[in-house]
């Protein structure tokens, strides 16, 4: 329930201005329970115009993620925290939420940052708060798809995830990062991580290509191994059901991957800088890309994108194979691209159901834990994000 009785709340959207945030902020201005919506961001112009767009009730706030006490004062008052800002400052807004006594939710934590707030979940308990890690779309929808799969087994042997997006969108200009283009580099740069014979293993980023049959407007996709949160968590919910293989393979619209493949050939992945002093390649990409002239008008989005998760294992003595999917579009009406839709979405929606009191216990947990997955899939619906769900078994 919120801070100030009820369920009336405020909710801080951190990173707002930024590409991955878009569907959280329009989802919690559209949510009547939902009193008060903060956009915070170190750019305030851009968050200004969106607060603009989206009622009397959204204002728009400076934050710097760098500045501890300005983060434990915007979130003092508020009851949930959504925090989109890239994951390298993950903590650090915890850190945050932890002394504001303000419940946090993320995008995830690339794996290995994952793992390191996955061990502050005695902090949250004792803050009387709740936080989870990596509630987007992949990770995020996902994770709630296998959990719902595995919790209706007695064993699990293998959950695999498969990630096809495709991108349509007259874009008009050369180059444009699906999400956040620090995440991406990471995933195009640092080995992906994938659990084999119940035992984590290091494989090479974009390897082990796999044609994929996605429905279409998707298709067929080569899904590549990336390294991804969720592979983290889950693995470790269901060790105790005997969880063997748990891997994840993407699939990034075309043109994006080839020309983010050749810029990270030349180097633009890297992260140190090339002489003392100066700029890493990485921030100079950055750089560049801000720098891009943007059309005049927003383009109309024609992205689109399949989450599928498959879950094996026994119940009752019977091997079964779950499948969840969903086959995701632009939501037009409001002006979201999928990605914007299916990123940040989830995340509004997960801020709302810990204010409505729909997350049991506190402390810090992965989404399968933490998220009812009914409620979710309703709301998932209602923004068109309609979760199917089908049961293959042997006969008789």
């Amino acid at each position: 329930m919120g801070k100030r009785g009820g369920v009336i709340l405020k909710v801080v959207v951190l990173g707002a201005g930024g590409n991955t945030s878009p569907g959280a902020n329009r989802y919690l201005a559209e949510n009547s329970d939902v009193d008060e919506l903060v956009l915070a961001d170190i750019d305030t112009d851009a968050v200004e115009a969106r607060a603009a767009d989206l009622g009397d009730k959204v204002v728009a706030e400076y934050a710097d993620v760098e500045d501890h006490e300005l983060l434990v004062d915007l979130f003092s008052d508020a009851d949930v925290v959504v925090n989109a800002a890239v994951f390298y400052y993950n903590m650090d807004v915890m850190d945050a939420c932890l002394e504001a006594e303000t419940s946090y939710v993320d995008l995830g934590g690339l794996f290995h940052t994952a793992k390191k707030q996955l061990q502050r979940d005695d902090e949250f308990k004792e803050a009387g708060i709740t936080g989870i890690v990596g509630l987007g779309s992949a990770p995020g929808i996902v994770n709630v798809m296998a959990g719902y799969a595995a919790d209706q087994l007695d064993t699990v042997d293998s959950i695999e995830i498969r990630d096809g997006i495709v991108n349509y969108t007259d874009l008009g200009v050369p180059f444009q990062a699906s999400y956040a283009l620090d995440t991406l580099i990471d995933e195009f740069t640092q080995n992906a991580m994938v659990l084999e014979d119940g035992e984590f293993k290091e494989v090479e980023p974009f390897s082990g290509g796999e044609d994929v049959d996605y429905p279409e407007p998707v298709g067929t996709q080569t899904s590549y191994y990336t390294l991804h949160t969720e592979v983290y968590t889950l693995s470790k919910t269901y060790e105790d059901k005997g969880v063997q293989k748990v891997n994840f393979k993407l699939a990034l619209p075309e043109d994006f991957e080839r020309k983010l493949r050749f810029l990270v050939a030349l180097g633009f992945g890297k992260k140190e800088p090339l002489e003392p002093g100066g700029k890493a390649p990485s921030e100079f990409l950055k750089d560049l890309v801000a720098e891009l002239e943007q059309p005049d008008e927003d383009p109309e989005p024609d992205d689109h994108k399949v989450l599928r998760v498959d879950v094996e294992g026994k119940k009752d003595g019977k091997t079964l194979q779950h499948r969840l999917e969903s086959v995701m579009h632009p939501m037009k009406k409001y002006g979201l691209s999928c990605g914007q839709l299916t990123v940040g979405g989830p995340a509004g929606i997960a801020a709302w159901m810990i204010g409505k009191g729909l997350v049991e216990g506190k402390g810090f947990m992965p989404p399968e834990k933490a998220i009812k997955p009914e409620p979710f899939f309703e709301e998932l619906a209602k923004w068109d994000m309609q979760v199917y769900h089908s049961v293959k078994q042997p006969m008789p």
